[in-house]
């Protein structure tokens, strides 16, 4: 009978010892997991790019100097598909977890290609739950060609990001 006592007395020594201070531990974080996914329109002269132009775009990195496709890169549905909206949430964690920042959209195979600069940041826990978008990867910089790119004004149902091909 003597043993059950001292069993749960070591019991309960290891779970104190184990259980960090207040002060040294993060806390419990119910922010935003995921990436914010990245959408954007193409336009030209004002215009949205053709169906058949946007149906056949591609995006891709370079990776010790091969080429890869973003296999999540494609239309948006629905309203967005109509507004010609391209998305991904797959750069964002390339960009994040694996400091991949510079891409390629690739408009009809062998045709154009445009850069497209994409940069996130993994967020530790704690830096996440003081973090002003309360997220573990925040999108720091987008930029087309080069040129830092702005939301477009006309789409008001989401942030989507207006690349204006020349």
């Amino acid at each position: 009978m003597r043993k059950i006592p001292i069993l749960v007395s070591a019991l309960l020594m290891i779970f104190l010892s184990c259980k960090k201070s207040p002060s040294s531990s993060c806390p419990v974080f119910n922010g935003y997991l995921l990436p914010y996914t990245l959408y954007f329109v193409l336009k030209i002269n004002g215009q949205r790019l053709a169906d058949s132009t946007l149906n056949n775009l591609r995006l891709y990195y370079v990776s010790n100097g091969a080429k890869n496709y973003v296999y999540d890169f494609g239309r948006a549905g629905s309203d967005g598909y109509n507004l010609g909206a391209m998305l991904t949430r797959d750069v964002g964690y390339k960009s994040g977890d694996n400091n991949i920042k510079d891409y390629y959209l690739e408009f009809y195979p062998g045709g154009d290609v445009d850069t497209l600069f994409v940069d996130y940041k993994r967020y530790s826990i704690c830096e996440a739950d003081t973090s002003a978008c309360y997220c573990l990867y925040p999108r720091l910089s987008i930029k087309y060609n080069g040129q830092t790119a702005s939301y477009d004004p006309s789409i008001t149902q989401q942030q989507v990001y207006l690349f204006n091909k020349k």
